[in-house]
């Protein structure tokens, strides 16, 4: 999915003019994109490593964190560690990147992040609970980041995809998602969406049909959400258990 963010960035495809905002971010992002990939280091090392890492890159204009992993089981035997491995990579070290960003963002005369998050960030989903909470996480500190620094020529967004194409996804994860009859999207779609809303700053976008609605009935009805994935739950056990 980096690679094809990339990509779809480099190709500066016409399908996504830069309409609404200054052309100066999206032509230098366009120019040079740079792919880091993360690693475990102490806390007390993140902003020396950003450091590092940006001036390796000859600088940064743009941010976009999808570093992510999952594991599909259920809480009640998921091993600890996993537990805390999954919130450290989708949740704490996309907040010290961030943190250790900021100063080189804040330098800029027009920087954005774009945080990559999931819809199921908004859906709490059996068998996906540590992913879950770690994802929310995610989409509210970007909401919570936005705020506090409205007043800096920094724009933050935040999307959630819905199930992606990826190897992020096991054969039980593929196969539950066949079982249920959802869908999909292609890593290249997710990659020009997130293109999108970085070009066009786009605060939030939540990707997919019916999952997108299911956010919102969720915000507002959440027994109704409650009640639909009940009905699947012998199906999610199923699978999470092979």
């Amino acid at each position: 999915l980096a690679l094809q963010s990339r990509w779809c960035l480099r190709r500066g495809s016409p399908a996504m003019p830069c309409y609404g905002r200054p052309p100066t971010l999206a032509a230098r992002v366009r120019d040079k994109t740079y792919t880091h990939a993360p690693r475990a280091r102490a806390h007390t090392h993140t902003h020396s490593y950003t450091h590092a890492a940006c001036s390796e890159a000859g600088g940064i204009d743009a941010v976009i964190n999808l570093a992510g992993i999952l594991e599909f089981t259920l809480f009640e035997t998921q091993v600890p560690n996993n537990i805390e491995k999954i919130i450290n990579i989708n949740l704490t070290a996309l907040m010290m990147l961030s943190q250790g960003l900021l100063p080189q963002l804040r330098s800029k005369p027009e920087a954005a992040m774009v945080n990559v998050g999931s819809i199921f960030g908004s859906i709490g989903h059996p068998g996906f609970t540590a992913y879950c909470a770690s994802k929310a996480g995610v989409k509210c500190f970007t909401e919570a980041l936005s705020r506090e620094l409205a007043d800096t020529k920094i724009h933050f967004s935040y999307i959630a995809p819905r199930a992606t194409q990826t190897a992020l996804n096991s054969d039980q994860v593929n196969a539950l998602n066949t079982a249920l009859g959802n869908t999909s999207d292609s890593p290249a779609y997710v990659a020009s969406q997130i293109v999108d809303v970085l070009i066009h700053d786009r605060a939030m976008r939540f990707l997919g049909w019916p999952e997108k609605l299911f956010v919102k009935v969720n915000a507002i009805f959440p027994s109704l959400v409650y009640r639909s994935l009940a009905k699947q739950l012998k199906t999610i056990k199923q699978f999470a258990i092979q």
